[in-house]
């Protein structure tokens, strides 16, 4: 069934305007036509957002779009309502991390794969290490440095 544009059905009801996967080899397809779930998750305990989409794959796109776990996935949706102007659409990119193709469903070669993606700041995150030690400093000059040093932020924490 699909949502009317006037109304919203549910809490958390959403339009999708378009669903692109964007391949580490810079291919990009557009999946709209082939998801069957999308969940975005946002916490005020984590650092940042999170969830996964649902594809239906007859088409194996695990194979022919190189799915790996490294591709970006851009979703521009819009709350239903009333006619919605350009600025009103959310645009958000995530990063691909996580592939499951464990679901063959009947009647041909049709499976359900799960692709589940973060934010780019978890993602980020996740690349970014730092290792070292301070001596004889007062925590405050411990973070004042870390952020001059690493982040490239100039503020006085006091």
């Amino acid at each position: 069934m699909q949502v009317p544009n006037d109304k919203i059905l549910n809490p958390g009801d959403i339009l999708i305007e378009s669903l692109t996967i964007q391949s580490a080899a810079g291919a990009t397809l557009d999946v709209k036509g082939q998801f069957v779930s999308i969940n975005i998750y946002e916490d005020i305990f984590a650092n940042g957002v999170s969830g996964f989409l649902v594809l239906v794959d007859s088409l194996n796109l695990l194979r022919y779009l190189q799915i790996t776990g490294r591709e970006t996935l851009k979703v521009t949706f819009i709350t239903p309502g009333d006619i919605p102007t350009m600025d009103e659409y959310i645009d958000r990119e995530f990063y691909i991390y996580k592939v499951t193709t464990d679901l063959k469903m009947a009647g041909g070669g049709k499976k359900l794969v799960r692709l589940e993606f973060v934010s780019k700041p978890v993602y980020e995150n996740t690349k970014q290490r730092m290792s070292r030690s301070f001596k004889n400093m007062p925590y405050s000059e411990m973070v004042t440095t870390i952020m001059k040093d690493t982040f490239g932020v100039y503020r006085d924490w006091e």
